[in-house]
């Protein structure tokens, strides 16, 4: 199974690209999966994001596992308090912690964070400057080899001349 094929649809033998993701079932599910998950009782109030939500999320977020180490449960909320994602038996644990968040609720807030927004706008703007140094760089060598009386065209298309 493709990282981004439906997980209910690889089960039942059949290859649909995913839509949205649900990290209460760690799964991911096509248009119509998600509509029946939407529906039906045991997941109705599980929050799903979009699959291309959930593969650019941080590497930070995508370090955790999603079952816990301690008791081999799932994660299922998310510990302000501590910084650490809980399952149910650990949220027994931090019974004293206030800022206890279920699990798609943070990573809701770390989509839509200023920070991360900021992140993504930081990482537009260095791939748009490395696509004016590139284009500057390549005029830079036509000009060159101008000078040097060579095409440059024919000198990329050469055995030593860089591609």
């Amino acid at each position: 199974m493709a990282e981004t094929d439906c997980s209910i649809c690889d089960l039942r033998h059949f290859t649909n690209p995913s839509t949205a993701w649900c990290s209460e079932c760690d799964q991911a599910l096509c248009d119509e999966c998600k509509e029946y998950h939407r529906v039906f009782r045991g997941t109705h109030n599980h929050e799903t994001i979009g699959i291309d939500d959930y593969l650019s999320l941080t590497q930070s977020v995508n370090v955790y596992t999603s079952h816990c180490s301690t008791h081999k449960d799932k994660y299922q909320m998310y510990c302000q308090t501590h910084d650490i994602p809980l399952c149910l038996f650990c949220v027994e644990e931090h019974g004293e912690c206030k800022n206890v968040i279920h699990l798609s609720k943070k990573t809701k807030e770390i989509k839509t964070s200023d920070s991360w927004m900021d992140t993504e706008q930081t990482l537009e703007d260095i791939a748009e400057n490395i696509d004016k140094m590139e284009a500057e760089a390549k005029k830079e060598c036509r000009r060159f080899w101008r000078t040097k009386g060579i095409n440059f065209s024919e000198y990329q298309s050469s055995p030593t001349g860089n591609q």
